[in-house]
């Protein structure tokens, strides 16, 4: 998306995009000593920047650091446009989204899951994108007092 005009309508298309961009890259198994490849972040540069993207990587290099695998992809549920700043320096939507992790599975270098499937609820996640380099990128992400959604 690279109308600086049509946050609104991009916001949610953007966050879903670097979603499915963020679960390939995590996808993808890594050796211990080896770094995060040239072309995955180009591809989290594409829908990231800022905290978000040091956020996706930090999270990649946990993966690897780790040896643990994660497939599957987040789904988005619902979203609301919270805050609209078009006219900002750089534009700025505020997107609150009820996203299902439920098909995200990490597994340990074992193969045993790091997480208890059934206990993985829905949350609210609180994307904040901006209109950097002529195109919508993800800036920030938090979760409000109370994630539940």
């Amino acid at each position: 998306m690279t109308d600086p005009g049509q946050g609104d309508a991009a916001a949610p298309i953007v966050v879903g995009e670097h979603l499915r961009v963020l679960s390939q890259v995590q996808s993808r198994e890594l050796g211990p000593e080896e770094d995060i490849p040239a072309a995955d972040q180009a591809e989290l540069e594409a829908t990231a920047t800022g905290s978000a993207l040091d956020a996706a990587l930090a999270a990649r290099a946990e993966l690897r650091d780790n040896g643990w695998t994660q497939t599957g992809e987040p789904e988005i549920l619902s979203s609301e446009v919270i805050e609209s700043a078009l006219s900002e320096d750089p534009p700025r939507v505020v997107l609150g989204a009820c996203v299902d992790s439920s098909k995200v599975q990490v597994t340990d270098a074992a193969g045993q899951p790091r997480r208890d499937p059934a206990a993985v609820r829905p949350t609210t996640n609180i994307f904040t994108l901006v209109f950097v380099d002529g195109r919508w990128r993800l800036g920030d992400l938090t979760f409000p007092d109370d994630p539940d959604c």
